[in-house]
């Protein structure tokens, strides 16, 4: 099965019909040579999943927020387990600080095995006339600067000893965490300019048409719809190809996700197909219309900034950082603040800290975060 659609809300839009149809309809989309949304057994309750591999193409990735009511996303997050993964880290308290459910996945209470990010930038080697631990993105952007046309660009997360050793139940000597995406390729593809991407070039002061866009395609094991493939796996992975696309000086361009397995959790109180989708109807997509602030000004500072971002806002913190990387200053940073605020009871200020996101998509999906919650005190007396 393959869906070629816009972002993730209208991949949400799609899928969650399909299968939604699918689970009533079984006998007539196997009539029709489809196959049809089962009904099998996990480890964690019963799913209903796509009886076959899916891919789902997004020609637009860069548009990533979720702010369905019915799925009810944080965004602080999210936002903040992508920044997390790309600085390359696998420490799980900062995580615990956004969302306590991550606890469940550390195998030793202190870090987590299956960290994609750690494993992007702190691969372990065994060639001894190399550093002890390689950043594969910068291998990978060296790579595809030196040979554009390469079709060798793949960054690798499942391997035998973390993995493949470990996918016993931790009683029997395996992980709570294995990697559910296995590994990343990288295309660079030209075409002609697009005149409406116009982007600031730092280095030469000048403006630039992209004439060259960064296509990637991630393949996966198994996929969760809702917390997954379209939950923070989307985030994660979007912002993993603007950012290696920024150091190309390519355009974002189209992202394939490839599920061996994708499936929803049957009996989970987020699983309610009709009011998923009656939300969404009820609020059409106008993202493309928000303004938007480019993950990466300049790779050099943006990396240097990351770290000291991530490792600032890794819990309660009324001090804001001296950045000068756009996003990390104008958008991550108020999110920060603003998640902050609003866990030491200053529900005002974390408010006001919100409404200060420059990107209008993310400063949406944080007031509506927030408003979800001060209802509900109102309702039941309590955050929920």
């Amino acid at each position: 099965m393959h869906l070629h659609t816009r972002n993730v809300r209208t991949a949400l839009k799609e899928m969650v019909q399909f299968f939604h149809d699918g689970e009533l309809n079984r006998t007539e989309k196997f009539h029709r040579g489809i196959n049809p949304v089962l009904t099998e057994n996990s480890r964690n309750g019963k799913v209903l999943v796509i009886g076959q591999p899916v891919t789902v193409s997004y020609s637009n990735p860069t548009e990533r927020v979720l702010w369905n009511q019915s799925r009810d996303a944080n965004p602080f997050f999210h936002l903040y387990e992508a920044l997390w993964m790309l600085a390359g880290r696998n420490d799980v308290a900062p995580l615990v600080y956004y969302n306590s459910r991550m606890a469940d996945f550390s195998d030793n209470g202190t870090t987590l095995n299956g960290a994609y990010g750690y494993r992007w930038r702190r691969h372990i080697n065994r060639i001894t006339s190399l550093p002890a631990k390689l950043d594969q993105l910068e291998l990978l952007a060296n790579h595809l600067e030196d040979q554009p046309a390469s079709r060798r660009a793949v960054l690798t997360m499942w391997n035998v000893e973390d993995d493949l050793l470990k996918v016993d139940s931790p009683e029997c000597g395996g992980s709570k965490d294995v990697c559910c995406n296995l590994n990343v390729l990288f295309k660079l593809r030209h075409g002609p300019a697009v005149e409406d991407e116009e982007k600031y070039h730092p280095h030469t002061g000048t403006f630039y048409k992209r004439d060259k866009f960064l296509d990637m395609t991630v393949t996966n094991r198994s996929n969760d719809l809702l917390w997954g493939m379209l939950g923070a796996n989307y985030v994660h992975f979007s912002i993993l190809q603007e950012y290696m696309a920024a150091r190309l000086g390519a355009g974002v361009g189209t992202y394939h996700h490839f599920s061996n397995n994708l499936h929803v959790y049957k009996e989970r109180k987020d699983w309610d197909p009709g009011n998923l989708l009656a939300w969404e109807r009820a609020n059409p997509d106008q993202e493309e219309d928000d303004i938007k602030v480019p993950l990466v000004q300049d790779h050099t500072v943006f990396d240097t900034e990351l770290r000291n971002f991530v490792d600032h806002h890794r819990q309660n913190q009324t001090v804001r950082l001296a950045l000068n990387e756009p996003f990390l200053q104008d958008v991550a940073q108020p999110l920060a603040m603003a998640y902050h605020r609003w866990k030491l009871g200053e529900f005002v200020q974390a408010i006001d800290e919100a409404a200060e996101c420059r990107d209008g998509a993310w400063r949406r999906a944080a007031l509506e975060w927030f408003r979800r919650r001060w209802q509900r005190r109102l309702e039941t007396g309590g955050w929920g």
